[in-house]
């Protein structure tokens, strides 16, 4: 539904309010609120390579809280590297599905 940048060069990806990963679990669930369906996501990380564990970590970990909180199911995701400097460091995009029962 979206992509979500982190780190345009020079910034950083933990943001007031929330880092990239929050933003992007946030983002895709405001895209579903409104559907009264089963909430999925689904994820995707482009990395330059060489990232730092401890802030990939962060985010990864704050994408998983915010999916709990919201009550979404993240039912698949795909991580892939890209050359230093052929990329932003942190890449996020996410997808949202709505199941009506």
């Amino acid at each position: 539904m979206g992509v979500h940048h982190g780190f345009f060069r020079g910034h950083t990806y933990f943001l007031p309010g929330g880092d990239i990963g929050r933003l992007a679990v946030k983002g895709t669930v405001n895209d579903l609120a409104m559907s009264g369906a089963v909430r999925l996501m689904a994820a995707a990380l482009i990395l330059e390579e060489g990232p730092v564990l401890e802030d990939l970590k962060r985010v990864v970990d704050s994408m998983r809280a915010a999916a709990e909180e919201a009550g979404v199911l993240l039912v698949t995701d795909d991580t892939k590297e890209v050359n230093r400097g052929r990329g932003d460091p942190v890449c996020i995009t996410t997808t949202g599905l709505g199941v009506i029962e």
